[in-house]
């Protein structure tokens, strides 16, 4: 008997009109709903950034009167911009973070609040700063999830620097500095061969007398210095003892910039006489300090980069190594290598 072979072609069943308006609502529905979570979450957002500028308005409002009238912490205000710099700087990394909000925050930002109102009722206006930052923190957590926390957790730390420190600690530590400014600047004078007479915190070059004031004890040199320092650290890309070091020589650094700047304004004075002058030189003398405080920076950098190279980094443009093992892979070891190198020619 015959066989007849038959051939089906076997197509796709076009989707049906009602089948058509199903998946279009189920679609519209998904982004009505998508829309709507979205929604929650930016009005929770706002509820929140909303109360958390009513609770510390007043604290905002302090902080920036503190940056427009003193000279010690005036470059706090460059704080909040470098913050949002660096930010941006790694959104690209900040975006790969999966936000989860955490319920962790709530009593993290009620502690921080707890801080707040023990400034409040005892008067320290320390804390009440502390915990504006603090604040700041808990509701990242609150919001975002611990994920992207631990991704900005050392751009957060930045703004610890914007705050000035407790009054106890600045009384505390203003007279050794000023004492160790004095000290230095009449040494390294000396070193220089100019006659020094110093008596107390006056110094005696010729028949000049310069006073060193509580305000040139160096605190705002190191407190600016100290913003720049974390502006570099989070910037640059080298191994974190590295950064470690250059967070440590901040202070010293400071200090021998504070020094050199006593130094030429005791030198400057004694060859200016118009008063206006000796007061330009010595306000707008410290500006000169920064670029060499950070000129400093960069020559340490570039010494721990000759210094401490990474095997894996290291180049010889000048050699082609080929590397010859003696034995089987599997039995491979370090000492049963023989190196070959050939040098190529120039």
């Amino acid at each position: 008997m015959q066989q007849n072979t038959r051939h089906t072609n076997r197509k796709q069943p076009h989707p049906q009109p009602g089948q058509k308006a199903g998946r279009g609502v189920a679609a519209q529905a998904d982004l009505e709903g998508f829309s709507g979570q979205m929604l929650k979450t930016c009005g929770a957002m706002g509820f929140l950034f909303a109360l958390f500028i009513w609770c510390h308005w007043q604290t905002a409002r302090d902080i920036f009167g503190i940056w427009m009238r003193s000279d010690e912490y005036s470059c706090g205000l460059l704080v909040p911009f470098l913050v949002g710099y660096i930010a941006w700087s790694r959104r690209e990394e900040i975006a790969q973070c999966i936000i989860k909000p955490s319920l962790w925050g709530v009593p993290l930002f009620i502690a921080a609040q707890a801080m707040r109102f023990f400034g409040l009722f005892f008067m320290y206006g320390s804390a009440e700063r502390l915990s504006f930052v603090l604040s700041i923190g808990a509701l990242l957590i609150l919001l975002f999830g611990w994920r992207l926390f631990h991704k900005v957790w050392v751009i957060w730390f930045f703004l610890f620097l914007m705050l000035p420190l407790p009054n106890r600690v600045q009384s505390a530590i203003a007279l050794p500095l000023q004492e160790i400014a004095t000290t230095s600047a009449v040494f390294l004078l000396e070193v220089l061969g100019w006659e020094i007479t110093r008596d107390g915190n006056i110094i005696h070059i010729g028949e000049t007398s310069v006073a060193v004031a509580e305000a040139c004890n160096g605190l705002r040199m190191v407190t600016s210095f100290f913003v720049i320092s974390g502006l570099v650290v989070l910037l640059i890309k080298r191994t974190w003892w590295e950064k470690s070091l250059i967070l440590l020589t901040t202070l010293p650094i400071g200090l021998l910039c504070n020094t050199i700047r006593l130094a030429v304004t005791a030198v400057a004075f004694t060859m200016i006489d118009s008063e206006e002058w000796e007061l330009a030189f010595h306000d707008y003398g410290g500006f000169a300090m920064m670029p060499l405080a950070l000129g400093i920076v960069v020559l340490e950098l570039w010494f721990l980069k000759l210094l401490f190279v990474s095997p894996e980094t290291v180049k010889d443009d000048q050699e082609d190594v080929l590397v010859v093992r003696s034995s089987s892979p599997e039995t491979v070891k370090d000492d049963q290598e023989d190196v070959l190198v050939v040098r190529s020619s120039e």
